[in-house]
């Protein structure tokens, strides 16, 4: 039972970190593109 528990608790928290870390990503590779076009 406690295990069904911590499962329930966490796995909309472990969803929350995966799209952040998502969104970070494209983020880093907008800033890079943004920057190569810069130095351009």
């Amino acid at each position: 039972m406690a295990a069904v528990v911590m499962r329930t608790i966490f796995s909309p928290k472990s969803n929350a970190l995966n799209i952040v870390k998502q969104k970070l990503q494209k983020l880093s590779i907008e800033t890079r593109l943004t920057a190569c076009i810069s130095l351009e």
